[in-house]
């Protein structure tokens, strides 16, 4: 019986090995604005998330970007979210597509029993994509006579050299006013952030000053000239790639331009939100 157990997970590790080596083939996956269960584009912020989350394992997500010169139809897979919910269970799994309308991956079942509609998707969507993290997706080198425009990789290029190994940073902590306040913007949609210069945030009692870069923005801390954190824009376009020196996260700006960043506490298994408001 046990000789039975480990054969079968001996095959179905072969199998998923398999399965990662194949798609280690393709670098693109589209994503839809909107999947069909979904009644309005990027409801629940869900297809923002998916080409995030498909960015932080491995891929180049294009959601709001066209396929870049050079690249043809068949080397982008086209990324699906499937609502499989019952009565009082979110369920939604994901599935990967190639340009013969065959479907090459399928993920586990995100589940999740949380009321509000927006946190159960997001909670089992990133469930399912444990499947995509497992796969530890590496592109497989292109043969060298085949050129292809490089696409920059967001995480590449964030970086925190500039901050001082000495120094203790604390990132704030969200008050529960601002929890109410973000948790009323069910639907949240990247605005347009006019920054010149600079523009002052607070969180608490401190200021913060957020510059624009080419690679998104930069966040300094009080009277400080060092960066704090960066902000590297990602492939989804609603969403940034946040990195402090204690923090690895996402970042967004919200309807009243202020600056939400969630990121997963490792001694809690927590989500902890910072809210960043814009100073008047």
């Amino acid at each position: 019986m046990k000789n039975g157990i480990l054969g079968l997970f001996l095959i179905l590790g072969i199998s998923f090995s398999a399965l990662g080596q194949e798609l280690n083939q393709y670098q693109y996956v589209k994503v839809p604005y909107k999947f069909e269960f979904q009644k309005e584009e990027n409801q629940y912020q869900l297809n923002a998330l998916t080409a995030f989350l498909f960015e932080k394992y491995g891929f180049s997500p294009l959601y709001k970007n066209g396929v870049p010169f050079g690249v043809d139809s068949c080397e982008v897979l086209e990324a699906n979210v499937i609502d499989d919910s019952g009565l009082f269970t979110t369920k939604v799994f994901v599935t990967l597509k190639n340009c013969r309308q065959e479907i090459v991956f399928t993920s586990k079942t995100g589940v999740s029993k949380e009321k509000d509609y927006k946190k159960a998707f997001q909670e089992a969507l990133r469930e399912a994509f444990q499947s995509v993290e497992a796969l530890q997706h590496e592109i497989t080198p292109l043969p060298a006579e085949v050129i292809i425009d490089p696409v920059v990789n967001a995480h590449a290029e964030v970086s925190t050299d500039s901050i001082q190994e000495n120094e203790v940073i604390v990132d704030p902590v969200v008050s529960s006013e601002e929890m109410e306040a973000l948790e009323d913007n069910s639907e949240i949609t990247q605005p347009n952030m006019d920054i010149s210069e600079e523009v002052l945030l607070v969180n608490g009692a401190v200021v913060y000053e957020l510059r624009k870069t080419e690679a998104g923005f930069k966040l300094s801390k009080g009277q400080m000239k060092d960066t704090f954190a960066n902000l590297v824009k990602s492939s989804g376009g609603d969403y940034f790639l946040y990195s402090s020196k204690n923090v690895k996260g996402v970042a967004f700006f919200d309807d009243n331009q202020s600056l939400v960043v969630e990121y997963l506490d490792e001694n809690s298994g927590q989500m902890i939100t910072l809210v960043y408001r814009r100073k008047n």
